[in-house]
């Protein structure tokens, strides 16, 4: 039995170890973005239906206006970017034991900035300050076993289509990762 479980263990630390690999190496060259105009909301509507499916004990909102336009973008980045960001919501609405946990994806077009905004709104347990400060920053990270990448390649990925990232406070509890896309 002791060798049974010291095997597991190995096994499990080494799938950790290439996880963290993976990431070090997509960070260390990210494929260029390659932006054409496209439909943001069937990209949403499929990552929101892929969380309802997987993490179906979080119920999973998504509100897109009519207006939302198309815009410069490279589907497969943006759709690293927006898996991350939901995954993240997921672990923390799983680790906080929430009694009603919920994501909320809110999509609008501000026709004063010319940009689509996504709000991914969560009530999990939120970050302090310095967490929200720090957030972005390659090698941060508040996770066990996490290597701090995830949120600095969603960064990345925002930034090269010429947009912002920002975690925000929810009224209520819970975060707020808010992303801003330009429209031309």
């Amino acid at each position: 039995p002791a060798i049974s479980q010291s095997t597991k263990l190995i096994e499990r630390q080494v799938e950790h170890l290439q996880e963290m690999v993976q990431e070090f190496s997509a960070f260390a060259k990210l494929p260029e973005v390659k932006p054409e105009r496209g439909s943001l909301p069937p990209l949403l509507e499929n990552l929101v239906q892929l969380f309802r499916d997987s993490h179906n004990k979080v119920r999973w909102e998504l509100s897109i206006a009519e207006d939302v336009p198309p815009l410069p973008m490279d589907k497969n980045a943006l759709n690293r970017a927006l898996m991350n960001i939901l995954t993240n919501a997921a672990e923390a609405l799983e680790q906080s034991c929430a009694p009603a946990p919920f994501v909320c994806m809110t999509v609008w077009h501000q026709t004063k900035h010319n940009v689509v905004r996504i709000d991914v709104a969560d009530n999990g347990p939120g970050l302090t300050d310095e967490e929200r400060s720090r957030l972005f920053e390659p090698y941060f990270t508040h996770k066990k076993g996490g290597t701090g990448l995830g949120l600095a390649i969603v960064r990345s990925i925002i930034s090269d289509h010429r947009g912002y990232i920002r975690a925000l406070p929810r009224e209520g509890g819970g975060t707020i990762m808010s992303i801003e896309l330009p429209v031309a």
